[in-house]
């Protein structure tokens, strides 16, 4: 069996909070709990959002971070990444596009392909024509592979009204073309910072919850103007795949309150 570890959303900051949660707290204590007990994990897959504002002292501390991590940590660019900053500090794996954070990594036998999705910090997501390309050659020369594919944004609309036009605008297109192949075996996104589970063009699709801070449920009605975070207990997945089943796994660290201020 395979095991792959996946965070999302850190918004790592080295110093305040972020809508009353401390980022910093909360993901040593999510190191703390993978390294007591999923140390044996293949790989640690984290999908976006990595820091905050994309500051150079954020992704620079946060990479000593998870320098205490047994296993190799594959970082996803997301819209409040900055490239430039990120690329400093977290090393793309030796697959990956010169342009774009687009990689692969074995976790046994299964493909792990991940795609860079963000076009700026509120547009939508995007793959470009040189994106889209990469991903039809890998999966032409990995027909042969299952294969987890992991991004950002979500490909498709999943019932979250203030959240699915940020969707990637090519989704449509990407579904046809991962359908077309046959051997995608799950999707997992990032962004919305609540999990939703989905089928779509006969694929499932995953969103993570973030381990910093979630957005509400879908009611009572929120919007931006009003949105608070609801105080629940931030999680990890775990994804086990063995020779014919996909397992997935929410794993969650601490208390809702742990690293909550006060006046939250």
């Amino acid at each position: 069996m395979s095991r792959l570890i996946w965070l999302s959303d850190l918004h790592y900051m080295v110093a305040g909070d972020i809508n009353g949660h401390d980022p910093r707290v909360r993901i040593n204590l999510a190191i703390d709990t993978i390294r007591r007990d999923f140390a044996d994990a293949d790989a640690v897959i984290i999908t976006g959002d990595l820091a905050e504002h994309g500051y150079a002292e954020d992704y620079a501390a946060l990479a000593k971070i998870m320098d205490r991590l047994p296993m190799p940590v594959l970082s996803l660019l997301g819209n409040h990444d900055q490239r430039a900053a990120f690329a400093a500090h977290i090393s793309p794996p030796e697959t990956a596009m010169a342009s774009y954070r687009q990689f692969t990594h074995l976790v046994g036998d299964v493909l792990v392909m991940a795609l860079d999705t963000p076009d700026g910090e509120t547009s939508p997501g995007q793959l470009c024509s040189a994106r889209m390309e990469w991903i039809t050659d890998t999966l032409r020369a990995n027909r042969d592979k299952r294969v987890i594919v992991a991004m950002h944004h979500p490909p498709v609309a999943l019932g979250l009204p203030n959240q699915d036009h940020e969707r990637v605008v090519q989704g449509d297109a990407l579904m046809e073309l991962l359908a077309d192949h046959g051997n995608v075996a799950q999707i997992l996104c990032g962004h919305v910072h609540r999990q939703v589970q989905m089928l779509s063009h006969g694929i499932p699709v995953t969103s993570a919850r973030s381990v910093t801070y979630q957005a509400p449920a879908l009611r009572p009605h929120w919007d931006w103007d009003s949105f608070a975070p609801p105080l629940e207990a931030p999680s990890f997945g775990i994804v086990d795949v063995d020779q014919d089943t996909l397992r997935m796994h929410d794993v969650y660290f601490c208390d809702a309150r742990d690293g909550v201020s006060a006046k939250s």
